[in-house]
C-alpha cells in the first residue's frame, strides 16, 4: 500500500535530496567571490614575506603598527572571503558556519592547515562550477575581461530556467 509507506516516517525518501542545480548559480556572485579569496590569500603571503625579510630604514614601531594592521585587514578579508564563497556555491549553512568559524581561528598552526585546506575545496568547488560553464579562470580567478563571457552563460543560465518553467 503506498499510503502506509508514505505515512511511514522511517522509510528512505523516495527522490534524492535536492543539489544546486546549474539554473541556481550566479556566476558573477561566484566569480567575485572567489577573487575576494584568491586576493585574502595573496595579501596574506606578502605579509608573510614582508615579516620575514622586513624594510629596512623603517622604524620599528611604525613596522610593528603597520604589520599588525596589514595581518588584521587579511585576516578579516579572509574571515569574509570564505564566508561570502560558502554562500555562493552553495555550501549547506551548517558548513559555511564551520568554514567561517575555520578561517577564524586558522591563525594557530593547528587550525591554520586546516583553513588552508578549506580554502582549497572551496576555491575548487567555485572553479569546477565556472569552468563547467565555460568560463576560463586563471591564477586569480576570473578576469575582468571575461565579464561578457560570464553575462552570456548567466543569460543561458537563466534562459534555461525560463524555459525550465514553461516561461
Amino acid at each position: 500500500m503506498d499510503s502506509e509507506q508514505d505515512l511511514n516516517p522511517f522509510a528512505a525518501p523516495a527522490t534524492p535530496l535536492e543539489q544546486p542545480t546549474a539554473a541556481k548559480w550566479n556566476l558573477r556572485f561566484i566569480a567575485k567571490a572567489q577573487r575576494l579569496l584568491l586576493l585574502s590569500v595573496m595579501v596574506s603571503l606578502g605579509l608573510l614575506c614582508v615579516t620575514f625579510i622586513g624594510i629596512t630604514g623603517m622604524p620599528s614601531w611604525f613596522f610593528g603598527y603597520a604589520l599588525f594592521g596589514g595581518w588584521l585587514v587579511a585576516y578579516l578579508l579572509r574571515v569574509i572571503a570564505v564566508g561570502v564563497l560558502a554562500t555562493a556555491v552553495k555550501f549547506h549553512p551548517i558548513s559555511r558556519i564551520a568554514f567561517v568559524l575555520l578561517a577564524m581561528f586558522g591563525i594557530s598552526v593547528t587550525f591554520g592547515l586546516l583553513s588552508l585546506l578549506m580554502m582549497v575545496f572551496i576555491n575548487a568547488r567555485a572553479t569546477r562550477i565556472l569552468k563547467a560553464q565555460g568560463i576560463p579562470v586563471g591564477l586569480l580567478g576570473v578576469g575582468k575581461k571575461h565579464d561578457a563571457l560570464i553575462r552570456t552563460a548567466q543569460a543561458k543560465l537563466d534562459g534555461t530556467l525560463l524555459q525550465s518553467r514553461g516561461g
